[in-house]
């Protein structure tokens, strides 16, 4: 008999039936879900628990790993907020060249994080990020002027209010942050490759449910919002081990249950 404990309650579940099976696995899978935003939090250091933007940004204390997944995920954002908002000709596309433009988004980020994102947010959250910060971020780039001397150099001419794209020229920008992205060649996985990978079998998620960690070739790997991190705390991969062989038990006694 197995014996398995839910630590919240200290409730003995049955790992003999299908119905304590079932418990069993959602059991697990909030877990996986819990571990996966530690995980994230881990992935990213001290920039942004819970994936980048989670937590205040200083770019100069930031890691080469750190600043690359901040500087993609803000600039989703960026390109999220010119094609949502009539912004388009009040932000520009060439914004990620200028250092004050730079910090003005991040902190707009970030609150608008706080109010959308995070847990535990007041339900009148967005309507204050609406009503306060972000008319003042853009008060404050139309009042600073810091993106004038680009206008005959790398600025394009944007004439719609709305434009969806990020950077007015991705392999610049790519470019720019190359440095950082390389110097940890293994760390991080291409979507595609992982996606291609769960495809074919080669991969496995712990759970049933997206978002789940994905063990691939012995090493497990989360997904954050620039891509897929490799898991290298050893106290985390140890955990997930002994998830697995959890998971495993749990579904290999359920397909006896079932075949009897």
């Amino acid at each position: 008999m197995i014996e398995i404990v839910n630590r919240a309650t200290g409730q003995l579940l049955d790992a003999d039936s299908i119905p304590g099976l079932a418990e069993i696995a959602a059991l697990h899978d909030e877990q996986i879900l819990e571990l996966r935003d530690l995980i994230e939090g881990d992935s990213a250091g001290g920039s942004a628990p819970r994936g980048p933007g989670s937590r205040p940004v200083v770019w100069a204390q930031l890691s080469a790993r750190e600043s690359a997944q901040t500087w993609e995920a803000l600039a989703a954002w960026v390109g999220w907020l010119r094609g949502r908002y009539p912004l388009a000709q009040k932000v520009p596309p060439c914004w990620w060249r200028h250092p004050e433009l730079v910090e003005e988004l991040t902190a707009l980020w970030l609150s608008w994080r706080e109010a959308y994102v995070e847990k535990g947010a007041p339900l009148s959250a967005g309507a204050d990020w609406h009503g306060r910060w972000l008319p003042e971020a853009v008060r404050r780039i139309r009042a600073g002027g810091w993106n004038i001397g680009c206008e005959g150099e790398h600025r394009p001419v944007v004439e719609n209010l709305y434009d969806g794209r990020s950077v007015d020229d991705r392999p610049a920008f790519q470019a720019a942050i190359t440095g950082t992205t390389q110097t940890h060649g293994g760390d991080n996985m291409p979507t595609d490759d992982l996606a291609r990978a769960l495809a074919e079998g080669r991969a496995k998620r712990l759970g049933e449910l997206p978002g789940t960690p994905v063990e691939l070739d012995g090493a497990f790997w989360v997904e954050t919002e620039s891509g897929w991190t490799q898991v290298e705390d050893d106290e985390t991969v140890i955990f997930l081990r002994d998830a697995q062989q959890r998971l495993k038990l749990a579904t290999g006694d359920r397909r006896d249950e079932d075949g009897r």
